[in-house]
């Protein structure tokens, strides 16, 4: 599979990281957010190893704001579990994130 590939450079081959049947994709947050393939917080390192400059970000964003909000609205309120903006820069690390910025746009859930 490859994906993410930012425009003038060779697509990304991810290999092991497909969404699918065969996936280093999130857990289902009661989980506490870890990769079903090797168990790591997520995103795993293997996904976060990928260079910034081979990413395509708008590919990227669309599909980290949609498991991000996930996250948010099931660990909402969880005693020992993230807060939303941890869950917002840990789900964008691809962006340099202020902490205000990170707040922002936890709060704005759609």
């Amino acid at each position: 599979m490859t994906a993410f590939a930012s425009p003038g450079r060779s697509p990304v081959d991810l290999g092991e990281l497909s969404f699918g049947a065969n996936k280093n994709s999130p857990r289902s947050p009661r989980d506490d957010l870890s990769c079903e393939r090797c168990r790591e917080p997520w995103p795993c390192p293997t996904l976060r190893r990928i260079p910034r400059d081979q990413l395509e970000p708008v590919a990227l964003i669309r599909m980290m704001a949609f498991l991000a909000r996930g996250a948010i609205r099931d660990l909402r309120g969880h005693v020992e579990g993230p807060e939303p903006p941890e869950i917002v820069r840990r789900f964008f690390w691809f962006l340099p994130l202020s902490d205000d910025e990170a707040r922002a746009i936890a709060r704005r859930p759609r």
